[in-house]
């Protein structure tokens, strides 16, 4: 299948090269642009005032790129995070840098980038760490920090966590780490460093202990400002990335450029549903070799035994080999064991999947919010069936931000062509930008309600401020459907 892939990517080379780019006129505006407040926090190496006083960081000197090249001339203003947040999400005609772009947060604002990345984590002190693999072990600690009203809090509350403790500063939750009055902190990848450092930490004194979510940063635009003012900045941010001024920017502070999908150059004249029905098949493809791989561990006379030490054994052997999922083995009343967890606290009798699968029916491709993990995964899972009855079932929850990642790296995609995938639900659930996973794709856009219409199809959709014309089909086994759509020349 992926020869096949390789071999398609070569054809599309070829058309790139003789295919005919139309180019349309750009129509200027005469309207003022409107005044624009432009916020942000404390939150290096992003955005910090350092030790002269002077407002600088990693998304700032984006954001002071973005305004020159728009011939702005706004301040910046550094306020606490509630505080600068309660403002954009009131009022119109408000940027907000830097912003984590989460499910919740999606339709609240505009959206320009992403500028940056980094992933959420539990750090505790080094000098005494704890053995995180899981949330259900960071649930059994006896505190966690976070600051509030982040994306982070959010984070915790949304899964359950009991034993929180709220800071107004990343300070002064390291401070507490320091001090024993927390057990973890979740902090930012990026952060964390000179967060502990501002607290009076050492360099060493704080390890990272479980990592739970990547996410990109953006720069946010309250609702009520104009679409136009959105795509200026959304443009200037590709020119930015086109002409290597942001490549230079992110060397400075010691980043590697990762630019997102449709900043490329050229258009790619591809038959769309083709390829979108070989897209459609390598998802089938892949998700088919977990459940091949549950089902015949399932006919085992040692999982039929239900001797949980020999299940984990023969689950930690595939988790090992197929990696980027959680494996699990479920009882019939909803209770289940983890390969990490042992026997968790929670239960899967209220998944959508579970009476299928008591039916003795497979599952292949459910998506859910993983409560061992946290993360965005698809269940693939198998009944265990002992004197044709159903005694339980073997699962594995497949992160799918490393999924799409998998697939972006083995299809190599040709610049300015996207790659998604949406449920039967309607829910992504393969995309390049993982803040998109989970979302319905019709909030984003509303023609794209029609893949749940028919089980192929052209649609022409705009995506990040910019048009799209593209082709789905439906996978076979999941139902997802696969798009495949490129980017109209402006």
């Amino acid at each position: 299948m992926l020869a096949i892939f390789r071999a398609l990517h070569r054809r599309l080379g070829m058309v790139i090269v003789g295919g005919l780019v139309l180019v349309l006129p750009c129509v200027a505006t005469a309207q003022e642009p409107p005044e624009l407040q432009i916020l942000t926090e404390s939150f290096p190496p992003f955005n910090y005032i350092d030790d002269t006083g002077e407002l600088t960081g990693q998304s700032t000197e984006v954001v002071r790129a973005l305004l020159e090249r728009l011939e702005r001339s706004d301040p910046i203003t550094l306020m606490p995070w509630a505080e600068a947040y309660d403002i954009a999400v009131a009022e119109p005609n408000v940027v907000l840098f830097s912003t984590a772009r989460t499910k919740d947060r999606e339709l609240q604002f505009g959206w320009v980038g992403p500028i940056a990345s980094y992933h959420h984590a539990f750090y505790g002190r080094a000098d005494k760490p704890h053995s995180i693999q899981s949330l259900e072990d960071a649930r059994a600690v006896a505190k966690i920090g976070v600051v509030r009203d982040t994306a982070r809090h959010r984070f915790l509350t949304q899964n359950q966590f009991h034993n929180v403790v709220l800071f107004e500063a990343e300070e002064a939750m390291f401070r507490a780490l320091a001090d024993g009055e927390i057990t973890l902190a979740l902090g930012s990848s990026d952060s964390v460093a000179m967060a502990a450092e501002r607290a009076g930490l050492g360099p060493f004194s704080i390890a990272e202990q479980y990592p739970v979510q990547e996410v990109p940063l953006y720069i946010a635009v309250s609702r009520g400002t104009s679409e136009g003012e959105l795509q200026r900045w959304q443009q200037a941010l590709e020119a930015l990335k086109r002409d290597g001024d942001y490549a230079k920017i992110l060397a400075h502070w010691g980043k590697q450029l990762d630019l997102a999908p449709g900043t490329g150059s050229g258009l790619v004249a591809i038959d769309g549903t083709a390829v979108a029905r070989l897209m459609a098949g390598l998802i089938d493809t892949t998700l088919a070799q977990r459940l091949q791989a549950l089902e015949a561990l399932a006919d085992t006379a040692s999982v039929q035994a239900g001797e949980w030490e020999d299940i984990q054994r023969l689950l930690l052997t595939q988790e090992q080999q197929l990696g980027a999922a959680r494996y699990w083995y479920l009882l019939p009343d909803g209770s289940y064991y983890t390969t990490v967890d042992g026997l968790a606290s929670t239960n899967l009798r209220d998944r959508d999947y579970f009476t299928d699968l008591m039916d003795g029916v497979p599952v292949y491709g459910s998506f859910v919010h993983s409560r061992s993990t946290g993360r965005d995964a698809a269940v693939v899972a198998a009944p265990i069936f002992t004197d044709n009855e159903v005694v339980g079932a073997l699962g594995a929850s497949v992160f799918l931000r490393d999924l799409s990642a998998d697939l972006q790296r083995n299809i190599s995609p040709p610049p300015r062509t996207l790659f998604f995938a949406v449920d039967d639900q309607g829910l992504i659930t393969l995309h390049p930008d993982a803040a998109r996973i989970g979302l319905q794709a019709s909030d984003l856009d509303p023609p794209l309600a029609r893949l749940s219409e028919a089980t192929d199809g052209e649609l022409n959709f705009t995506h990040n401020g910019r048009a799209y014309r593209g082709a789905w089909a439906t996978a076979a086994l999941s139902g997802w459907r696969a798009v495949v759509a490129q980017l109209e020349e402006e």
